[in-house]
């Protein structure tokens, strides 16, 4: 009996003990799942407000052809036409060599010394050195690109590659300037050769803090391997995208004195990258999009199900947002997805905290198009309050965000994470938004003002970076109010001319007739909450 007894007794423990780590196996996916919906949200709101920026751009191409008509014919006694600013590279006979030549390379300097044409050793010792955060010099830039044109303009527009049984082939995405993301697939899939070919399908730069060290990386093993490694453009391969999303920046500051010679050479790089490679005459490698004359009769017999798409760039949006992917096909054309993810900030925070930085990221971002938007959003809401009564049903709340930003977001399940108050469901609107950013404007700006130039900032700044031809960061009073007047009109701007005078010339300290646009638009930068505690912690 006392035998049984003690069966009984171990038996019921152990099974206390299975229900316990049922519970907790239960708790723990329930945890994880409502970590990975948050994360899954806040991807959405990148996604969403990144197709947004897209569709600015095209708004800001569309401003450019506007501007080059009306601009030269109210601007008749400009010595040189407007339209020079745009016209492509290719017209205007540059001569790399000159200027390559007058460029010295100083005993200071302690980085590779490329020798042309260049060799495996080569592009080992670059590799050697962006590792080291070494910057190659720009004399070695421009020959490396005046070297890679000669090789592009030899090839098709879509280039045919034949599948062997003795050479692997490897497709990567977009790489945005990641050259972790990119060391990491070399690590894992072996460096680019004679027996381990490789796709790069397009989107090479911007984002990213290392665009012009993934670029020559790239240009680098194409001028070796020119029969073993392929670049397609993609649409960030573009003189306008590079303004906008950072990589001009980048070169402007890597490379000071010798950044616009880069610029103007790089942009005629770009227009021979093939715009795609096909495989076997069977699979297309293309970055994307429709064009305007695509055939939709094609389109619609697509087996949409052989189309993939891989994105090489992990941590896109923000640290931990993302894993990056490759593909390898083997002879047989089936292809392999190898996933991977850079993560020497997230490494060692739990999954809890990473989720959290990914999350905080989205919300500013959209804390900051809210903001550009305010007024809007305010007047969108008066409308499904006729009686002003100060609220709104959540519902109708989140009809009129969405008719505002069109952002094709979970208005209702965002609700409660970026307004005020919601009170027996109904939205308090005049409360305002929970945790917003604030513009740290002048005293002499009015509100629709400065929600216009927050709204519109990236888009001036590329406008009046064009303008200013020589990079010395001023235009004249005369080309602002030109300008501005023709961005008012062709966005559809209701803001008297009188306020943004005022604002420039405050910004004219020297009462000199010039006005320094990119401080004139700091002014309007966007701060947010965070931001703001740590700056007065410093103080």
């Amino acid at each position: 009996m006392g035998c049984n007894s003690s069966i009984q007794y171990e038996d019921r423990k152990s099974e206390k003990a299975i229900k316990a780590a049922v519970l907790i196996q239960n708790w723990y996916r329930g945890y994880k799942s409502r970590l990975e919906l948050r994360r899954r949200q806040a991807m959405n709101i990148f996604e969403s407000i990144e197709y947004a920026d897209e569709q600015d751009q095209l708004q800001l191409a569309n401003f450019f052809s506007f501007m080059l008509e009306n601009y030269t014919t109210n601007n008749k006694d400009s010595s040189e036409s407007l339209s020079q600013l745009f016209v492509n590279t290719t017209k205007r006979k540059l001569e790399p060599e000159t200027f390559i030549r007058n460029i010295n390379v100083p005993d200071t300097y302690y980085g590779p010394r490329l020798k042309f044409p260049l060799t495996f050793s080569d592009v080992i010792l670059l590799i050697d050195a962006f590792k080291e955060n070494q910057i190659l010099h720009a004399r070695y830039v421009l020959q490396l690109l005046q070297e890679v044109k000669k090789v592009l303009q030899q090839l098709p527009n879509i280039v045919p590659v034949t599948s062997t049984l003795s050479k692997d082939l490897t497709i990567c995405g977009d790489i945005h300037g990641k050259l972790d993301d990119l060391f990491l697939i070399f690590y894992k899939n072996g460096l680019p050769s004679g027996n381990n070919r490789y796709i790069f399908n397009g989107d090479f730069v911007d984002r990213g803090q290392n665009s012009m060290e993934v670029l020559m990386v790239l240009f680098s093993f194409l001028l070796v391997y020119p029969s073993d490694v392929y670049l397609n453009r993609g649409n960030h391969e573009d003189y306008l995208m590079n303004m906008r999303y950072g990589f001009t920046k980048e070169i402007m500051q890597k490379y000071k004195e010798h950044g616009g010679k880069i610029l103007r050479f790089l942009e005629e790089v770009y227009t021979w990258l093939p715009i795609g490679t096909i495989i076997d005459e069977k699979i297309l490698v293309i970055h994307g999009g429709i064009a305007e004359n695509t055939d939709l009769n094609i389109l619609k017999q697509i087996k949409r199900n052989k189309i993939i798409t891989v994105f090489s760039a992990s941590n896109y949006y923000e640290e931990g947002s993302n894993r990056g992917a490759y593909i390898k096909l083997g002879q047989d054309n089936v292809p392999r997805f190898f996933q991977y993810q850079s993560n020497h900030i997230t490494q060692g925070k739990t999954l809890h905290e990473r989720v959290d930085i990914v999350e905080s990221a989205a919300f500013k971002i959209l804390g900051e198009r809210m903001i550009s938007r305010q007024s809007s959003l305010i007047k969108a809401f008066h409308k499904y309050d006729p009686n002003n009564t100060g609220k709104i049903s959540v519902r109708d709340w989140a009809k009129a965000t969405e008719e505002v930003l069109e952002l094709s977001l979970p208005w209702l399940s965002l609700c409660p994470r970026v307004v005020k108050m919601i009170e027996n469901g109904y939205v308090l609107y005049e409360m305002g938004f929970k945790d917003m950013p604030v513009v740290k404007a002048p005293q002499e700006a009015k509100s629709a003002t400065i929600e216009t130039l927050v709204r519109y900032r990236s888009d001036l700044k590329i406008i009046f970076n064009i303008i200013d031809r020589d990079q010395s960061g001023l235009i004249s009073m005369d080309e602002f109010r030109a300008m501005w007047k023709l961005f008012s009109s062709h966005y559809n701007i209701d803001i008297e001319d009188a306020h943004v005078d005022q604002l420039a010339n405050s910004m004219d300290l020297n009462k000199d007739g010039s006005i320094d646009f990119n401080e004139f638009l700091t002014a309007f930068d966007v701060v947010h909450r965070l931001d703001r505690n740590s700056v007065k912690s410093q103080n």
